[in-house]
């Protein structure tokens, strides 16, 4: 028996244990190329090099079939998370970090965030507090071209010559919602405290997190 499994399988785990969204989990296997192990050749005992520990990371691999050195190779960039190969062990183990988890806009509507609806200062999206935190650069978008978040676009350092997504274009589109855009549970968090001065563990608890749960250390 194998002891890896494809992405319909692990997502039914993931989904079940932690209760992880698809896009959470296309968004941790495609962030995994910043990891060490990204497109190397690997044996199972590096990725896991004690045992039932828990693990931030969710390595995506080419094959679950071992090359001549008994090793497997991990993907890079780009690639498809759909069709890749996902080790057991690493689904059962990996608890991802608060901060690396997703919430989508879809998510926001019934909430605090369309009280105020559409304004004509904030044009392009029914979430003010949306557009206020993208003004003021206290919310990341995510890039497909790194597979990461970021203040700004085009951005590796932060650098001032680099414009905020919101005045782009994609920023733009990004903030109208209609396309099941998404943000860091991080940012959304800080952004209630801010601007609603909410308590930190109400906030997380109507977004669907426990906040009892440790973050990984």
């Amino acid at each position: 028996m194998s002891q890896f499994l494809d992405y319909n399988e692990a997502y039914a785990i993931l989904h079940d244990r932690i209760k992880a969204q698809q896009v959470e989990i296309e968004y941790w296997a495609k962030n995994s190329f910043h990891t060490p192990f990204s497109g190397q050749s690997i044996s199972l005992s590096q990725v896991f090099p004690i045992p039932n520990r828990f693990v931030s990371f969710l390595i995506p691999f080419v094959s679950d079939l071992p090359n001549s050195d008994k090793s497997y190779l991990s993907t890079s960039p780009p690639f498809d998370h759909t069709l890749c190969f996902y080790l057991e062990k690493n689904v059962m183990s990996f608890f991802p970090p608060l901060h690396t988890r997703l919430v989508l806009i879809q998510d926001l509507p019934g909430r605090l965030w369309h009280r105020e609806g559409r304004s004509e200062i904030n044009p392009h999206s029914d979430f003010p507090a949306l557009e206020k935190a993208a003004q003021n650069g206290i919310l990341r978008f995510y890039n497909p071209e790194t597979y990461n978040f970021t203040y700004y676009k085009n951005s590796k350092n932060g650098s001032s010559h680099d414009k905020l997504w919101y005045y782009t274009s994609e920023g733009e589109k990004y903030l109208s919602g209609k396309g099941g855009e998404f943000f860091l549970l991080q940012d959304i968090v800080n952004i209630e405290r801010i601007f609603f001065n909410r308590p930190r563990n109400e906030c997380l608890e109507e977004l669907g997190f426990d906040p009892k749960d440790k973050d990984f250390e």
